[in-house]
């Protein structure tokens, strides 16, 4: 099963850019890493959503491979 968008909400928008604002201080390179790799999990859970881990109900995690941070998502 695949979604046809992903619908990202202000608040999550608002964290991403801090997170990458806050790595984009210490390295301008680190933080162009890290919204790559956001990038690329939007695109996998997009692909297969139902592939990550659940973990509250309805609510599943996909982890990003290089920094400690997971992008907590629902399946509608």
């Amino acid at each position: 099963m695949s979604c046809n968008k992903l619908i990202l909400k202000t608040n999550a928008a608002v964290e991403i850019e801090d997170v990458i604002s806050f790595y984009a201080s210490k390295n301008s390179i680190l933080a162009k890493r890290i919204e790559k790799e956001i990038r690329l999990a939007f695109k996998t859970i997009v692909k297969n959503p139902e592939s990550f881990q659940c973990r509250y109900s309805e609510i599943r995690i996909c982890w990003l491979i290089k920094i400690p941070y997971g992008l907590y998502y629902i399946c509608v």
